[in-house]
């Protein structure tokens, strides 16, 4: 076996042990972890792709004001992925996001009330 190929299995075993953490945590409540859970599911990332569940983490993380879950979560409410297309949804989390200082949000938001 080749080196590259060696150490491409053990990131992986390691990746799945790491992944079954995160979904436990998630599981229990856990926002990081929840956040964490809704971006394997956003990328399919050691679980099928998968926007609706990725929204449901992504959602409960957000709930809990981890600003980026707030953040990607007003991102598919824009753009119509993995739950409704809904502007006003979208602003909701972006205030939320931009409220507890994440970088992107408030850049959104500048934009927006300057438009």
């Amino acid at each position: 076996m080749v080196f590259k190929e060696w150490l491409s299995r053990i990131r992986i075993k390691a990746f799945g042990s790491r992944l079954k953490r995160i979904q436990w945590d998630a599981e229990h409540g856990v926002a990081a972890a929840q956040c964490d859970l809704g971006q394997c599911y956003f990328k399919g990332l050691g679980v099928p792709r998968s926007y609706p569940e990725a929204v449901k983490w992504y959602r409960k993380a957000a709930v809990q004001g981890v600003p980026e879950a707030q953040f990607v979560l007003a991102n598919c409410y824009y753009v119509g992925r993995g739950v409704g297309q809904d502007h006003a949804e979208a602003m909701k989390w972006y205030r939320r996001a931009a409220g507890h200082g994440h970088p992107q949000a408030l850049s959104i938001l500048s934009i927006w009330s300057k438009g």
